[in-house]
């Protein structure tokens, strides 16, 4: 057989109409006795069958070329700014420490509490409810942390903001959240954290990450709400900085979410680098941001984030304090403008580190712009440690 012809037009189909009237069960044969007139009737009334293009077909939904002609796309809304696009499925993933607890708190409390901007990002929608789902630390931390952060607002959201917490029970939580949300009808639910929702243990099999994901799109669903779930890094990669493959859970978690967001410690006391690390659907900002989690109890606002800014050089913040030092030991007895052989006079031969090092600490040196490539062998100093960012 030929190739089909895709463009050949496809041939109408029509569908005889027997005429009103007639005895229930009329058919071909009863017409016989009558010459067949009912029958020519009905061709010459026949109607043109159309399909009827389904909305859904299983777990697709359907949308035809032509209803895509005549349907505007609903535009993007934030719930924050750069932070928290409505009705997406939001992930804030970091390291261990890095506090993402309470920055996730902060930002339930100042959504709730009709605030204007959120470390720095501003707030668009107000009057909103928020359910925070607590699977790690319990009902008395989850107090001493609702405390602490109240105390820095003129706090007005106790009508809006509502937890439940999970503490030592070994169980998956989708039930019992179900029916809180019915309970607290809210427009945004925190997960803190993914991990514990669920008896699953091995968040390195896809198909074990599906069942958790079923479970989130369902929710969201059902209820109509905006998600966003706190999730951790796996341990190591410290030096890949704030990439998506360091969080935890197989390819079927990246392909969930829809908005990222990458936290993490850094070799900087209460110093986090933060960015936006996949979006789909809406624009991207890939720079690396400074937040600052202020501890300190003689400080107006305590046990609080504040945006820095921007981070260029992030690189010196992610090196283990040992090598961040030799750096700076080695740079100090660079003069200005230098040539590889006075670099590895210094790191190779009296530092007594191997060439290889010396040669690759140039290569980081120049990642991070704390020196800059001149010329075949020649460097100058650039930037230093960024301290002065951080303490200003």
């Amino acid at each position: 057989m030929g190739k089909k012809d895709k463009n050949r037009a496809v041939p109408k189909v029509k569908i005889a109409q027997w005429r009103k009237g007639l005895s229930e069960g009329y058919d071909v044969c009863d017409d016989r006795k009558n010459d067949f007139r009912e029958v020519d009737s009905a061709i010459v009334n026949a109607k043109e069958f159309k399909l009827q293009i389904p909305k859904k077909i299983g777990v697709f939904k359907v949308m035809t070329g032509s209803e895509a002609n005549i349907t505007v796309p609903k535009p993007t809304e934030w719930i924050i700014e750069k932070v928290f696009p409505k009705g997406f499925n939001t992930i804030l993933a970091g390291t261990t420490g890095s506090k993402k607890s309470y920055y996730a708190m902060q930002m339930a409390m100042s959504i709730v509490n009709n605030e204007k901007h959120f470390t720095g990002w501003k707030i668009n929608q107000k009057g909103f409810k928020v359910l925070y789902v607590d699977t790690e630390v319990g009902i008395d931390e989850m107090l001493r942390r609702y405390n602490r952060i109240k105390q820095n607002m003129d706090w007005q959201g106790d009508k809006r903001f509502n937890w439940i917490s999970k503490q030592g029970i070994y169980a998956d939580i989708w039930y019992d959240l179900h029916n809180a949300i019915e309970l607290f009808y809210p427009d945004i639910v925190i997960i803190d954290s993914l991990y514990n929702t669920t008896t699953i243990g091995d968040f390195s099999k896809g198909h074990y990450i599906s069942q958790v994901t079923d479970q989130l799109t369902f929710l969201k669903q059902k209820f109509n709400v905006s998600l966003f779930v706190v999730h951790h890094f796996n341990k190591g990669q410290e030096d890949k900085g704030l990439i998506l493959d360091r969080m935890s859970g197989a390819a079927a978690l990246q392909n969930w979410l829809e908005y990222a967001i990458l936290m993490c410690k850094t070799n900087e006391p209460n110093f986090n680098l933060w960015r936006v690390g996949k979006t789909r659907g809406v624009p991207y900002h890939d720079q690396h941001y400074g937040l600052y989690w202020n501890d300190n109890l003689g400080d107006k606002k305590k046990f609080w984030f504040d945006m820095k800014g921007v981070v260029d050089n992030w690189i010196p913040l992610l090196t283990n304090d040992y090598k961040k030092k030799r750096w700076i030991e080695a740079l100090e007895r660079m003069p200005d403008l230098f040539e590889t052989k006075n670099w590895l006079n210094v790191v190779h031969c009296e530092m007594n580190l191997s060439e290889r090092t010396a040669k690759s600490w140039l290569s980081e040196l120049r990642q991070c712009e704390m020196i800059e490539w001149i010329s075949h062998g020649l460097y100058k100093k650039k930037l230093k440690i960024v301290d002065e960012l951080i303490h200003e």
